[in-house]
């Protein structure tokens, strides 16, 4: 794990908090990167920290009104 992975995977993650999506079969590659970083115990560590956070604003993005 190098700063270049964590830099490149960064955005990834941000935008799958959006819902993003990375389509395996358009992206095998990068789908297996996102796999191989986001196990790697220090991106896992720090994912799960995050969680709450992401599923509260998640929560509150859906009782805004329209």
């Amino acid at each position: 794990m190098t700063i270049a992975d964590i830099s490149l995977i960064s955005p990834v993650i941000n935008a799958l908090y959006t819902g993003f999506e990375v389509d395996a079969k358009r992206w095998p590659k990068l789908s297996v990167y996102l796999d191989l970083v986001t196990c790697h115990p220090a991106v896992a560590k720090c994912l799960e920290a995050e969680a709450p956070l992401i599923d509260a604003l998640r929560k509150a993005k859906q009782n805004q009104p329209a």
